[in-house]
């Protein structure tokens, strides 16, 4: 991307199109400027969510921590296309490191009730690895199956690093028996 694109881009920000200001968010994005950390940070409360996530996607790539602390909270947006882009987000920005702050938040959001959501945060889990494994193991304790099994199923794509907490859970006395068949499931 050429850096004379840099000052117009930042104006564009302002117009009051939300399809302007999406598409000047990821094009500033992509030229990972300093200089448009500032700008990109006042829409993170943009009047349309959508702005709001292009922003924090723009400045999560740039692995600025407001914009992943905006991608946290969206999880939770009413919108769940909102909390989906989020979660996507989310995931696309752990493939270059784990985000500490995330992983709890992107835990309970395996929860969600909309299974395009639960797929994007089950992506974005695995792609935290290992940090990921004693949020998820935790939700292998839910009474409801349906939770169970899509944390089963993300701790299976982490695979080694799951392993000793699976173990753990399988042999743990007093666990039900729900709960060692899930452990079990993981593990296979």
């Amino acid at each position: 991307a050429d850096q004379r694109a840099l000052e117009p881009l930042v104006k564009s920000l302002g117009d009051p199109s939300a399809e302007v200001r999406i598409e000047a968010t990821y094009a500033l994005g992509s030229l990972k400027d300093a200089r448009s950390i500032v700008p990109l940070t006042a829409l993170l409360n943009d009047r349309d969510p959508q702005v709001s996530l292009a922003a924090a996607e723009s400045l999560a790539r740039m692995r600025d921590r407001n914009a992943t602390r905006v991608l946290i909270v969206s999880l939770s947006a009413e919108d769940s296309r909102v909390r989906s882009r989020a979660a996507q987000v989310l995931a696309r920005v752990s493939s270059s490191g784990p985000l500490n702050d995330a992983v709890r938040p992107l835990a309970q959001a395996l929860r969600d009730r909309d299974p395009v959501v639960r797929y994007h945060v089950s992506e974005a889990l695995i792609a935290q690895g290992a940090i990921a494994v004693s949020p998820v193991v935790d939700i292998l304790r839910s009474p409801r199956e349906s939770d169970r099994e899509r944390a089963a199923r993300v701790l299976s794509r982490i695979g080694s690093p799951s392993v000793d907490s699976l173990l753990d859970v399988l042999q743990e006395k007093g666990t039900g028996p729900e709960m060692r068949a899930s452990a079990a499931y993981a593990l296979g």
